[in-house]
């Protein structure tokens, strides 16, 4: 099985204004999914370009820093994104946020596989939390996920329709353990660095990139990619629990 980066690589996906993005045959659904307020998650941010429409998700683990997956910022100049928090709308609603600076994983190769795949965003201000703005916990070094557990995952990305969804949504989905996943999915490539989630017919896809998977009330993952071409069993996330040394690191040293 082959799997894709979810970041929205089409261009009237990616780059469409607000104006322009057509919503009309969206559902309640990503894949698999239901409606998610903000409140229920208040960690969730959008990462996208000025005056433009959503283009990847990431997570708020700080006043100042947010944590999203290394290929939707590889191509893009982070002086011309923006970061918008609090809301539960792609395309309206939220305070938005200038970048101060953007550190993907120095190990990260773009178009290769999905290791290392992620990404520290520093603002230039702070936020100001309420209950629609809050940090989530990322998981320690060494965190065991029960071999049963449901990973909940979020993201504006594309539904069954094949459109977008202009109202964030999320879906339970199984872990499922690399030694597994490496089985299922016929895929070598799975490293320790990535941690493997699905099930038929629920699954994260395209332009979920960088959003989170939550385990608890911890961060365990950063959206990655997903089966190919259908979004509809497997996804890989960034495993936080093994790349958190490099989050520490970025933020300490910023």
């Amino acid at each position: 099985m082959f799997f894709f980066l979810l970041v929205q690589i089409l261009p009237w996906l990616t780059l469409t204004t607000c104006d322009d993005i057509d919503i009309s045959g969206a559902t309640r659904r990503i894949i698999g999914g239901h409606l998610i307020r903000i409140e229920e998650a208040p960690y969730m941010a959008l990462y996208r370009p000025v005056n433009k429409s959503f283009h990847c998700g990431a997570s708020v683990v700080s006043d100042q820093f947010l944590v999203t997956a290394a290929h939707c910022v590889d191509k893009s100049i982070h002086g011309e994104m923006i970061v918008t928090v609090g809301t539960d709308r792609a395309l309206s609603g939220g305070e938005n946020y200038q970048i101060e600076e953007v550190v993907k994983h120095p190990q990260y190769e773009d178009g290769i596989f999905f290791d290392y795949d992620i990404a520290v965003i520093k603002l230039k201000n702070k936020l100001q939390f309420s209950d629609r703005v809050q940090p989530i916990k990322m998981a320690e070094p060494g965190l065991v996920i029960d071999d049963t557990a449901q990973l909940r995952t979020i993201g504006f990305g594309m539904t069954e329709t094949n459109y977008n969804s202009n109202e964030l949504l999320g879906t339970d989905m199984r872990y499922i353990p690399n030694n597994i996943c490496r089985v299922v999915t016929q895929d070598s490539i799975i490293t320790d660095r990535m941690l493997c989630a699905g099930q038929k017919n629920k699954s994260v896809c395209y332009g979920d990139s960088g959003g989170p998977a939550v385990y608890g009330d911890k961060l365990v993952g950063v959206t990655s990619g997903s089966d190919i071409p259908i979004c509809n069993s497997y996804s890989l996330f960034a495993r936080v629990s093994s790349l958190r040394g490099f989050i520490d690191d970025v933020i300490a040293a910023h």
